[in-house]
């Protein structure tokens, strides 16, 4: 359980730190650009962007190999 638990607190500290790194990034005046690279940020945190990422890549492969 404590490890469980551990890996919890340590994904919402990165999420957290994730979101300040990106407010940091930008002004209040880019909140459109800055919340959107914010939103990426904070689900790579959460790893489901990753997930994501690799599967689009691997359609995006798939893809290339057809039309080539």
């Amino acid at each position: 359980m404590r490890t469980v638990r551990a890996m919890r607190a340590v994904r919402t500290v990165r999420t957290v730190g994730t979101m300040r790194a990106m407010r940091a990034v930008g002004t209040v005046g880019t909140v459109g650009t800055v919340g959107a690279v914010g939103a990426v940020g904070t689900m790579r945190a959460v790893g489901t962007v990753g997930r994501m990422l690799a599967f689009t890549g691997d359609i995006g492969k798939l893809a290339d190999m057809g039309a080539g």
